[in-house]
């Protein structure tokens, strides 16, 4: 009887230390970079049969260096704040990475359809806990890239093949609609 109470305790014990590993779990604030890497991935090849190559926007340069700064690369999980004598001091809701929403934009497109986009920063901390920022404007739209696409006939495969010519330009894509649950959503 005893041994199983101590089992129930210790799991009792260990459910907070799970909670707060799933929560500091390292996640994408901006999903958009990997949905745009998917465009790109799902193009015809150019005529030399290779995939186009993937073109990073310089915003997602500066939020890989910020990723790697705030990440622990072994763990997979955000580094935590620290206090004075380097012990860590989790942030509210035991998340140590956070994007806080400064300001909510309502866009209304021609067609009358009406999305929402979100100004907002990520607050992380580095290796030794200092605070570390980064601006998170509008990760609900993406930069969806164009591109021209030729087909013609081939003799040697005897059916006609679609080949790259490369991005001939870009559409915004707006990704969260203007709801009443998507406004709570922001926020709470």
């Amino acid at each position: 009887m005893t041994s199983n109470k101590n089992n129930s305790n210790q799991t009792q014990s260990q459910q907070p230390e799970r909670e707060e590993q799933q929560t500091n779990k390292f996640q994408h604030f901006i999903p958009g970079f990997a949905k745009r890497r998917e465009i790109y991935n799902k193009t015809p090849p150019v005529r030399s049969g290779r995939q186009f190559p993937y073109i990073k926007e310089p915003l997602e340069y500066a939020y890989e260096k910020f990723i790697s700064e705030v990440v622990n690369p072994s763990a997979s999980t955000y580094y935590p704040k620290t206090d004075e004598n380097n012990r860590p001091t989790p942030m509210h809701d035991n998340v140590n990475c956070k994007r806080i929403v400064l300001r909510i934009v309502r866009h209304r497109l021609s067609d009358g359809s009406e999305y929402l986009t979100s100004f907002s920063q990520i607050i992380g901390h580095d290796v030794y806990g200092n605070k570390k920022t980064f601006p998170c404007d509008s990760p609900e739209r993406i930069t969806k890239p164009i591109f021209s696409i030729v087909k013609e006939y081939s003799i040697k495969k005897k059916h006609i093949v679609a080949y790259s010519e490369g991005p001939i330009g870009q559409e915004e894509v707006y990704e969260m609609p203007f709801t009443a649950e998507n406004y709570i959503l922001f926020t709470n």
